[in-house]
């Protein structure tokens, strides 16, 4: 008995570090936040973007409209045989990335929660449910990378000229560019060893002895062998179906820097449809270097900033102060929505129809 009090006493003692360093990031990202966020004063702005507030706010919820339709519209195509409507999918995705993105680290709960959700909705099993999960987070990826890189294109030489004095480093474009294609790297990677290689099924052996352990590892290792084996079909047989899907996740990703230029519109300020695109997309490297922090919260906002010096835009600072209030709000919307859905929504709910 002591023994185990002992043990558990020491478990309880660890110094969580993970957790630990999430929460600093959130609270860093929260105060960078709230530092450019002082410079905000659109009272200043001229009269007629502020009666023209109404039409924006139209245009944004438009766009978001759209966004989630192709941004859904990309897991649905690669989901399997058994997806769920489009429409139920956009609420399981609606629901699970509000948890993902209010809580520091909450893709450890809300990411699992979609293939909770989506075994219920379809009927699937375990392990079709994290095949569908796992290619849509490789489009996802994939959509966001090719993002960066056309952003990176756009403005690779304007970042490049003002380096050191706006960004603190030499040649910061490659330093975004070779982050973005590390990420793509570990990305491909992954996806090649369970296609070529497929480790679980030729690396790996179920084990004879007794005991749970050797119970659990048979478990595992089976449903793994099986997600293995599905993600390798899909990738073979569906090929034209991915190519189409991570169309579809870059599409909804440019949207946000649409979105963006109608923004930068409405302050009033001249500037080129191009510019804007690159600077959304530039910054979302960072947001997925630091997706601890929820919605990359601080650290993205700070890039816009200086790659709104970068690019000349005028005021930058009281410019991508209100730049970045206006993208946050449509993300906060969302965010609240997703949880007042996952509020209202009984679990019973989702697998009615089917009933």
């Amino acid at each position: 008995m002591e023994q185990l009090q002992e043990e558990k006493s020491r478990r309880t003692s660890r110094f969580p570090i993970g957790r630990l360093l999430q929460v600093v990031l959130a609270i860093g990202g929260i105060t960078f936040f709230t530092l450019l966020a002082r410079d905000v004063n659109f009272g200043a702005l001229p009269p007629a973007s502020l009666s023209s507030l109404p039409e924006l706010i139209l245009i944004i919820l438009g766009l978001l409209l759209l966004n989630y339709t192709f941004d859904t519209g990309s897991w649905w195509i690669i989901c399997g045989e058994k997806r769920p409507p489009l429409w139920r999918l956009a609420l399981i995705r609606l629901r699970c990335e509000a948890v993902t993105n209010v809580i520091p680290g909450g893709a450890v709960i809300g990411e699992p929660m979609k293939v909770g959700f989506l075994m219920r909705s379809s009927g699937m099993t375990r392990p079709e449910a994290t095949t569908s999960f796992l290619l849509s987070k490789f489009v996802l990826i994939i959509g966001q990378i090719i993002y960066i890189f056309v952003g990176l294109a756009l403005s690779y030489s304007v970042i490049n000229n003002v380096s050191e004095s706006v960004f603190g480093v030499g040649d910061f474009a490659m330093v975004v560019l070779g982050g973005a294609l590390a990420v793509l790297l570990v990305i491909l990677a992954f996806a090649a060893s369970m296609v070529l290689w497929q480790p679980m099924n030729n690396r790996f052996s179920f084990s004879d002895r007794e005991g749970w352990i050797a119970r659990w590892w048979n478990i595992g290792l089976k449903e793994l062998r099986e997600i293995e084996l599905l993600v390798a079909q899909e990738f073979r047989r569906h090929r034209y179906r991915l190519l189409l899907s991570i169309l579809f996740s870059f599409i909804a990703w440019s949207l946000n820097g649409v979105e963006l230029y109608f923004i930068v519109r409405w302050l009033g300020i001249d500037a080129g449809f191009f510019d804007i695109y690159a600077i959304d997309a530039v910054s979302v490297v960072v947001r997925m270097v630091v997706f601890v922090i929820p919605i990359g919260l601080g650290g993205q906002d700070w890039t816009i900033r200086s790659l709104a010096v970068a690019h000349g835009l005028p005021q930058p600072e009281i410019t991508a102060a209100r730049m970045v209030v206006m993208k946050r709000a449509r993300e906060f919307f969302v965010i609240g929505l997703g949880l007042l859905l996952l509020l209202v929504m009984p679990r019973e709910s989702i697998s009615e129809e089917k009933g």
